[in-house]
């Protein structure tokens, strides 16, 4: 019974792909959606894309090891969301864009798009990995408990299924599937989470009870002071800012205001959903105490102990939800750098926007193929996604900030490419010297640095690229 719903759902995916196809058969149209998005419709992919493996196993299984605190490592997002929608939007100019790179290359220069795209697109693959990876450990836990394989022998293979399941659906259908398949994604994950904390609560009406006072310390505890906090959210916070993924939704809506509407509506759910997640993993803390070897699993190991085998078999197929709308999304973006601000930049543009699609769908299958085998030898969600967002976030935020900062200023193409170089740089050597722990910091501040020089020596008299206000 509990393995009929991760199957359904899997042929559910590929069929919504199916359909779309024929939608599909321009640029605009695969990676756009043809930019037809609504507010509601743009929400709901927003909401599925932000709970992906971390979001939803990852903070619970933190929760479970750090109490309330945990669910700091999404809370911090909605700042970052507050900040896009409310203030960042009114001052990019994305008229006619397709990705973040070709946004900011308008200000900073052709070297810039490039770069920064190759770094997104290197980067995002560990994200896709966290997802096969959690996907592994669900179908695992299933095989375990449903008795018809065993979680060790079988999880390599099903990782290798579901990296297929969810290359084949974006591949043919591109931004059109991924959007409405998401928009569903979002409600099964948050009909989940509410019937998984329901069912443990009627289960054990008083769960709390005994639970160390540090699990429920908020706003911060031992495991969270507030230096940790500071940290999280630059590090965590402003891939909700500077996204790409964010962007790519944004970009497929019917105007401006369908995507800043998006956004903010986003953020509100954020909030209760992100409280659903750390909730269930104190739940499990309260339950079953230090008996959960791998905390990522709790949410499943307590809709075992608590739900019905439906109920549980729907839970099952909600993770599965929040982690494919995150990994066809990465996919997805991954491709659209890939295709438009390298390819295309450097000169291989096919001749016809039919050979177009065909590549970009071919990049689809190779990037999958390429995650995969990254969460074959690795086992960490949360390492996997913390690697990825401690060198993205320091290369891009300065020079995004720079051209919110000042919307009229043109910068030369140096300015920027330091820019990225000293964050990217800082922050990787921080991961290999963690004891060094200032070197979390100058990924930061380092940027800044030729970003002062260009203002301080005035606005180049030619300029490196147009720039249009909107």
């Amino acid at each position: 019974m509990i393995a009929v719903f991760p199957l359904l759902y899997f042929a559910v995916l590929v069929v919504i792909g199916l359909a779309r196809r024929k939608a599909a058969e321009s640029e605009e149209a695969f990676f756009l959606a043809g930019r037809s998005g609504s507010a509601l419709l743009l929400t709901g992919s927003l909401v599925a894309t932000m709970f992906g493996s971390f979001g939803v196993m990852g903070v619970s299984g933190l929760a479970y090891k750090m109490g309330l605190v945990a669910g700091w490592y999404h809370w911090v997002g909605t700042i970052g969301l507050v900040v896009l929608g409310a203030w960042a939007l009114g001052r990019v100019d994305m008229e006619g864009a397709f990705t973040l790179p070709e946004v900011l290359g308008r200000r900073f220069g052709r070297a810039v798009r490039i770069v920064s795209a190759a770094l997104i697109a290197f980067a995002w693959i560990s994200i896709i990995a966290a997802q096969l990876i959690a996907a592994g450990k669900i179908l695992g836990f299933l095989g375990e408990h449903g008795g018809w394989w065993s979680a060790t022998g079988a999880r390599n293979f099903l990782t290798v299924c579901v990296g297929t399941v969810f290359v084949v659906y974006t591949a043919v259908g591109g931004q059109f599937s991924i959007l409405r398949t998401d928009f569903f994604q979002a409600g099964a994950i948050i009909a989940a989470l509410v019937m998984l904390v329901a069912s443990a609560l009627l289960a054990n009406p008083a769960p709390l009870r005994g639970l160390d006072p540090e699990f429920l310390a908020f706003p911060f505890n031992d495991a969270m002071p507030f230096s940790r906090w500071l940290i999280l959210l630059l590090t965590f916070g402003v891939p909700f800012l500077v996204g790409p993924d964010f962007y790519s939704r944004i970009l497929s809506g019917r105007d401006a205001a369908a995507g800043r509407r998006a956004i903010l509506s986003a953020a509100a759910l954020m909030i209760p959903i992100v409280f659903l997640i750390v909730l269930g993993g104190v739940l499990g803390r309260a339950l079953f105490g230090d008996g959960v070897a791998d905390g990522e699993t709790v949410l499943l190991q307590l809709g075992l102990a608590t739900a019905s085998p439906v109920w549980c078999g729907l839970l099952i197929a909600a993770l599965l939800a929040a982690i494919m709308s995150s990994a066809d999304t990465c996919l997805l973006t991954i491709s659209t750098l890939v295709s438009r601000d390298l390819l295309d930049e450097i000169g291989l543009r096919p001749r016809s926007e039919a050979r177009t699609i065909l590549r970009a769908r071919l990049i689809i299958v190779f990037v999958g193929a390429l995650a995969v085998v990254l969460a074959l030898a690795t086992q960490d969600i949360a390492r996997a996604l913390y690697n990825c967002y401690k060198i993205y976030s320091p290369a891009v935020l300065v020079p995004f900030l720079g051209l919110l900062v000042f919307p009229a200023r043109r910068f030369r193409h140096a300015t920027g490419l330091a820019a990225i170089a000293l964050g990217g740089s800082t922050a990787i050597l921080s991961l290999m010297l963690p004891d060094v722990k200032s070197l979390a910091w100058l990924a930061f501040v380092l940027p800044t640095v030729p970003l002062a020089i260009d203002l301080f020596l005035g606005a180049p008299k030619t300029p490196d690229t147009p720039t249009v206000m909107p």
